[in-house]
């Protein structure tokens, strides 16, 4: 990655960015619809959306019920542990 594609440096090399650094449209005020839906619309899509999505399938999908987590066993231990190891190998 270029950094002089957005910014600039002194002679000291000290780099200053073209633009300032913004905070989100949520927390300036006075509120403006557009800004905050396009901000809302960037931020869960299609990252977050997938993310929740994923923990949706796993927990009523690849999750033992609550009646099998109510006692201490090594089955549905190493089931999750299997689980979880496979979604780290995956992802």
């Amino acid at each position: 990655m270029e950094d002089l594609q957005y910014g600039t440096r002194n002679k000291r090399g000290d780099w200053k960015p073209n633009r300032p650094n913004m905070i989100a449209p949520i927390w300036r005020f006075p509120w403006e619809a557009n800004e905050i839906l396009g901000f809302l619309k960037g931020y869960f899509l299609p990252w977050n959306v997938s993310w929740m999505a994923l923990s949706a399938i796993y927990w009523f999908l690849l999750t033992p019920s609550v009646g099998t987590l109510k006692t201490f066993a090594p089955g549905w231990i190493a089931l999750i542990y299997l689980r979880n190891s496979a979604a780290v190998l995956i992802f």
